[in-house]
C-alpha cells in the first residue's frame, strides 16, 4: 500500500469515526418513538414544496453553469449539462472532498472546452457561492431577534475563515484576469526546463483555464451569475423552512439561514458517505439555539437530509444508468 492509498484509508477511517460519534450524540437520550411520531405526521404538502425547491435549485445550477461556460455551452444540450451536474452532485454526496467535481471536469472537458476551462468555471462558481453565503451570514446577523438570544459563538470562527477565503479567491481571480499575459509569461519561463510535450500541455492548459475567466469581464455576466447564485441559495433556505413547516416547527427565517450556513461549514469535515450523522447533529445543534428539543430536531434533520439528498442521488444514478460516462462526455449534435 503506497502513501496515497494510506492517506485515503486514513481519511475514510476518520470520516467514519466522526459520523459514528455524530450518530451517537444525535441519538443519545432520544425517544425514537417520538421521532417516528413526528416523521409519520409530517405534512405532505410542505414536503412537496421542499422537494420543489430542491429541484428548482438544481435547474438554476444548470443555468448558472451554462452562463459560466459561455460560448462552449452551445455545443451541449441542456439535458447533457443537467446530467453531468446530477452525476457530479451525486458523487459529492457519496464521496469525500467533493470529488464529484472531477466528473464535471472530465465529462465536459474532454468533450470540447478542455478540462482546465471547465475547472476555471468551477472556481468562479465557488467564488459566487462564497459571496452569497457571506451575504447570507450578514443577513442572518442583521435579522437576529434582538434581546431574545445571542447568535451562537461557533459562527464567529467559520465566518471569519469564509471572509478570508473569499478575499483570497477574489485577489486570485483579479490577478488572473488583469495579469493574464504576465502569468503566461512567467509560466513560460518556469516551463522551459521541462520536455517540449510537457510545456505544450502545461501552457495550453493554463491559457485555456484563464480563458474561462473572460466571463467576469462582462457586467451582464456578473449580474446573471449574482442573480442565479442568490436564487440557488434562497431555494436551499426555503427548502429548510418548508421542512420546518412540515414538522410543525414555527421559527423565524433566521433558523433556516442558521441551519443552511452551519451545514456548509460541516460539509468541509470528513464524514461517512452522505454525511450520515453529521447532517442530523448539525440540525440538532442549530435548532437547539432556538429552544427546539432534541427529538423534534432529530426528526427535522432526518427529514431534511432525505429531501435534500435523495432526489439528487436518484437523479445521478438515473443519468449514470441511462447515459454512462462515455456518452455523457460526448458533444450533443443536433
Amino acid at each position: 500500500m503506497n502513501g496515497g492509498e494510506r492517506s485515503q484509508w486514513f481519511s475514510s477511517f476518520v470520516g467514519l469515526a466522526i459520523s459514528v460519534l455524530a450518530i451517537f450524540l444525535a441519538l443519545r437520550n432520544v425517544d425514537l418513538a417520538e421521532v417516528w411520531r413526528v416523521l409519520s405526521h409530517a405534512q405532505a404538502g410542505w414536503i412537496a414544496w421542499a422537494l420543489f425547491f430542491v429541484v428548482a435549485s438544481h435547474v438554476i445550477k444548470t443555468l448558472r453553469w451554462r452562463i459560466l461556460l459561455g460560448s462552449p455551452a452551445k455545443d451541449f444540450s441542456w439535458l447533457s449539462l443537467y446530467s453531468a451536474l446530477s452525476i457530479s452532485q451525486m458523487f459529492n454526496i457519496l464521496l469525500p472532498l467533493r470529488l464529484g467535481e472531477l466528473h464535471r471536469i472530465w465529462a465536459l472537458g474532454r468533450a470540447g472546452p478542455g478540462r482546465s476551462f471547465v475547472l476555471g468555471t468551477i472556481v468562479v462558481e465557488k467564488f459566487f457561492d462564497l459571496l452569497v453565503l457571506g451575504a447570507m451570514l450578514i443577513v442572518l446577523l442583521l435579522l437576529w431577534p434582538a434581546g431574545r438570544m445571542q447568535p451562537p459563538s461557533w459562527l464567529a470562527q467559520p465566518g471569519g475563515f469564509m471572509i478570508v477565503l473569499t478575499i483570497m479567491i477574489s485577489l486570485f481571480l483579479f490577478l488572473a484576469i488583469a495579469g493574464r499575459a504576465w502569468i503566461v509569461a512567467q509560466a513560460q519561463k518556469l516551463a522551459k526546463f521541462l520536455p517540449q510535450r510537457w510545456q505544450v500541455r502545461l501552457l495550453g492548459g493554463l491559457r485555456n483555464g484563464l480563458r474561462s475567466l473572460k466571463v467576469l469581464k462582462r457586467p451582464a455576466s456578473w449580474a446573471a451569475l449574482a442573480f442565479t447564485s442568490t436564487s440557488i441559495w434562497a431555494a436551499a433556505a426555503l427548502t429548510n423552512h418548508m421542512v420546518l413547516f412540515a414538522t410543525g416547527v414555527e421559527l423565524p427565517v433566521t433558523a433556516s439561514l442558521l441551519i443552511l450556513i452551519a451545514l456548509q461549514f460541516v460539509f468541509s469535515l470528513p464524514a461517512a458517505p452522505g454525511k450520515l450523522g453529521t447532517f442530523e447533529l448539525t440540525c440538532i445543534i442549530s435548532l437547539a439555539v432556538f429552544g427546539v428539543q432534541q427529538p423534534l430536531a432529530l426528526s427535522y434533520g432526518i427529514l431534511l437530509h432525505a429531501i435534500a439528498y435523495l432526489p439528487v442521488v436518484l437523479a445521478g444514478l438515473f443519468f449514470t444508468w441511462r447515459h454512462g460516462f462515455r456518452r455523457l462526455a460526448r458533444k450533443e449534435v443536433g
